[in-house]
């Protein structure tokens, strides 16, 4: 790992570094933000500390790739926790390792194309069987698709 960067820089960055022997971890404890991820100001304008570490050590990161971590420790900046992926790879790896719990996405009502509401979803539910899908669908004005997979749980799995 060749240092690309001149070395009073990279001093000033690694003395707000802070090495945790157990994990291999170097954590930044510059500005956190609500991620978790650390950034700081650093050429000029405010930056996430691993990409600048990532660039510190590698070189330019080329357009549209992200720096992500092996780690998987937001904060984190030590270089051989670092590689680069797309966002899909990012997303992926995310999932895959199940650091994805922390993330909600805005579903259901709040969604704002939503044409029904939670308790909508329930009274469907409730009369499946009862009354054919497409006779509700027609009633509130949704597709017998649309009826069919929240019958299923396909789509609104959050309401109960």
């Amino acid at each position: 790992m060749a240092n690309k960067w001149p070395p009073q820089s990279m001093e000033r960055f690694m003395d707000k570094t802070h090495f945790v022997p157990e994990s291999g971890c170097w954590i930044f404890a510059g500005h956190w933000q609500s991620s978790g991820h650390a950034s700081l100001s650093f050429a000029g304008r405010r930056q996430m500390a691993h990409r600048v570490a990532y660039q510190m050590t590698y070189g330019p990161i080329p357009d549209g790739l992200c720096v992500c971590h092996r780690c998987d420790t937001p904060s984190c900046i030590n270089p051989s926790h670092l590689f680069l992926g797309t966002k899909a790879e990012n997303n992926y790896d995310m999932a895959r390792k199940g650091r994805r719990k922390g993330i909600v996405a805005v579903c259901g009502a709040r969604q704002g194309h939503a044409k029904l509401s939670e308790a909508d979803v329930a009274r469907i539910r409730s009369m499946a069987g009862i009354i054919p899908e497409r006779e509700m669908a027609a009633a509130l004005g949704i597709s017998k698709g649309t009826v069919s997979n929240i019958v299923r749980r396909k789509s609104w799995r959050h309401v109960a």
